[in-house]
């Protein structure tokens, strides 16, 4: 009887040691994780993304679909439309459940890469400059700014820092 007693005892002890370990590794795994994300950058973690679904909030604008690509300062996102969406005036980023826990790769062409591949196509676009949106064949892409042509004749050019998003239209 007293044999069972000290079973019990020593049993409560040990379990109270495993317990005591499984937090510790349990911090330990946080402190991991919160390094790692303290390292990455939204470019990293939209890449992750790339395959799932996704929704982002640009200027005026709510962009939902696929991840397909991410470049430097840039993504592409696929849904009714394509996206070329501007990071730098990315003002949120919703990821799914299932994002995975690799990097996608991150292309290092720049936000004129994918403009580029449209303006050969001649494409027409609705780029979203601030508040307001201008539509027209995107015509040709420059280091720092593109240029559209107009419904009514004539060309806008817009800084590509001031595009928060570019929709090609079909």
């Amino acid at each position: 009887m007293e044999d069972e007693r000290f079973d019990r005892l020593f049993a409560d002890i040990d379990a109270a040691h495993a317990g005591e370990q499984m937090h510790e590794r349990a911090g330990e795994f946080g402190d991991l994780v919160a390094g790692e994300i303290a390292e990455a950058t939204l470019e990293s973690r939209a890449a992750a993304a790339i395959g799932t679904p996704v929704e982002l909030w640009a200027g005026e604008e709510r962009i939902t679909g696929e991840m397909h690509e991410v470049g430097s300062g840039w993504c592409l996102v696929a849904g009714a439309d394509e996206v070329v969406i501007n990071l730098a005036a990315l003002q949120s980023l919703r990821l799914g459940d299932r994002v995975r826990a690799a990097a996608g790769a991150v292309t290092v062409l720049s936000i004129g890469s994918p403009l580029r591949r449209w303006s050969a196509e001649r494409r027409e676009c609705r780029v979203a400059v601030g508040r307001r949106t201008v539509d027209g064949r995107l015509d040709a892409v420059a280091r720092d700014h593109l240029q559209l042509r107009r419904a009514g004749g004539g060309w806008e050019l817009i800084p590509l820092s001031a595009v928060s998003a570019v929709r090609a239209l079909r």
